[in-house]
């Protein structure tokens, strides 16, 4: 059996790509993990067949998709963020023991938001597949 991932459900399409069935709310957008192929879309019923899911299990997938695409992002947002050095700045932040004023206007504290917005953005920019 194919094993299959999915890195996106929404709107864009509205046709199934494996019945042909038109107007279709919401698609997931499936992709071969064996194979480095395009996503296509397919409707929930033909994604639950496809996976040997029930309907229920493809719709309760669906509806937490993207609470587990934000789970994946904050990872790797966290793993980038300590490739930049980020847990030694807080370190030293904490070795000083300044008060939360000070350590507000630190200058160690504006590059920790730096280096937060720069994990972000990365993490927010990767590709994301999530598997069923």
């Amino acid at each position: 059996m194919k094993k299959y991932a999915c890195v996106a459900i929404n709107d864009e399409a509205t046709d199934c790509s494996i019945c042909g069935r038109k107007e279709l709310k919401r698609v997931m957008w499936l992709v071969d993990v064996d194979e480095d192929g395009e996503p296509f879309p397919v409707g929930t019923s033909c994604g639950a067949t496809m996976l040997e899911y029930t309907q229920s299990k493809i719709n309760t997938f669906a509806n937490n998709f993207a609470h587990e695409v934000w789970k994946i992002r904050w990872s790797m947002q966290q793993q980038k963020e300590a490739e930049l050095g980020y847990n030694r700045i807080i370190e030293e932040l904490n070795a000083m023991s300044l008060s939360f004023s000070e350590r507000r206007h630190h200058p160690l504290n504006e590059k920790i938001h730096e280096i937060r917005e720069i994990a972000k953005n990365w993490a927010d920019a990767q590709s994301v597949m999530v598997s069923i």
